[in-house]
């Protein structure tokens, strides 16, 4: 069930080589999508805290897909592999969104609306949108595979790259540049996509060209100089990105804060880096899937953190950072709890077993 962020074995056949550099940052990728929800900086400065989940922050999802997209390249014709792979991500998509299925219903009550179209709206949110609200990566996910794997059947990689440049391009419209469809008078168009799926932030504005662009770096593997000149570049990605977040604020150009351009080369100079980085270290398995368990499970931890917080009162508790750092302690937590349960799982099912074959 960890398969979407650690990529270690697919039921299909095949097999990945593991990289600790990118188990870590799949942790701290976890750790800026949580800052993003619960806003840690929030009771310090709202300036702070809204620049940098805007920038920095907006690092991990692309990163995800490019990962996803790294590993997964070599296995494309494998197609009972990747068969095998969407079909675990539809399962996994399928359990989380019946876990937060609750949390939807009490909204319903909380607001007395019709509950056939409370429905009606639920459903085409698991399909189109997502189940819930860091949900939709894994649909994202499901489609930017698939749709890739159907492409690379009959276009080259060059090809599903400028496809889906030009796709992401498209995106930029309906999040970070929407102020340029509305000064040249198609945000209407932009408007009708997004009444109905919700954003351009999906599977094939936005996933589906870092999944491309990660495949296109195994591929491709980067000259020299590029090599050399990655530090630097990611560094320079992160100063435009922050002058790129700037003037979108200043000019009210943005409708939401997903995409923008800078994030391209930002991922890519952060992809080399960690792809390119040998530490020596071992990591517990445990650790490698942490970042799935933080990730699904912290708007849950969240929601009931709140409502703990307004029944007792205590002010200390409300502090946005304290806040943070509790629901992090705590996914970690059930994380270990998970693992633990699985590992007692497993072993009893081992003696089961040993016991079958020796009766």
């Amino acid at each position: 069930m960890y398969l979407p962020f650690n990529f270690i074995i697919i039921n299909g056949g095949f097999f990945v080589k593991i990289n600790n550099s990118i188990d870590i940052f799949k942790f701290i990728a976890a750790c800026l999508v949580m800052s993003i929800h619960i806003c840690p900086l929030a009771s310090g400065n709202m300036m702070l805290n809204s620049m940098f989940n805007d920038t920095v922050a907006r690092i991990a999802v692309p990163f995800f897909f490019t990962i996803a997209g790294y590993f997964l390249y070599s296995k494309m014709e494998n197609s009972r592999g990747i068969k095998s792979y969407i079909i675990k991500l539809i399962k996994l998509y399928i359990i989380w969104s019946l876990i937060y299925f609750p949390i939807i219903f009490y909204t319903w009550i909380g607001n007395g609306t019709h509950i056939l179209l409370d429905v009606i709206f639920y459903i085409r949110n698991v399909i189109l949108i997502g189940a819930y609200i860091q949900l939709w990566y894994l649909p994202a996910l499901i489609f930017s595979v698939a749709i890739l794997f159907l492409l690379l059947k009959k276009f080259s990689l060059r090809i599903c790259l400028l496809i889906s440049s030009c796709l992401y391009l498209i995106g930029l419209l309906g999040d970070g540049y929407y102020g340029i469809s509305v000064t040249l008078g198609f945000s209407k168009y932009i408007d009708k996509f997004t009444s109905f799926f919700g954003s351009t932030r999906n599977g094939l504005f936005f996933g589906m060209f870092f999944v491309c662009l990660g495949m296109y770096i195994k591929a491709h593997p980067p000259k020299n100089h590029l090599k050399t000149y990655k530090y630097l570049g990611i560094l320079a990605s992160l100063l435009l990105m922050i002058i790129e977040v700037y003037i979108l604020k200043k000019s009210k150009f943005a409708h939401d804060y997903n995409m923008y351009i800078s994030l391209i080369p930002a991922i890519y100079f952060l992809v080399l880096i960690l792809v390119n980085a040998n530490l020596k270290f071992k990591l517990k398995i445990c650790l490698r899937s942490l970042s799935l368990t933080m990730y699904l499970t912290h708007m849950w931890i969240f929601l009931i953190y709140k409502k703990i917080i307004d029944i007792i009162e205590l002010d200390v508790l409300k502090n946005s950072f304290i806040r943070y750092i509790i629901v992090l302690a705590l996914s970690i937590v059930i994380h270990c709890l998970i693992v633990q349960f699985k590992n007692i799982y497993q072993l009893k099912n081992a003696k089961v077993t040993s016991l079958k074959l020796n009766s």
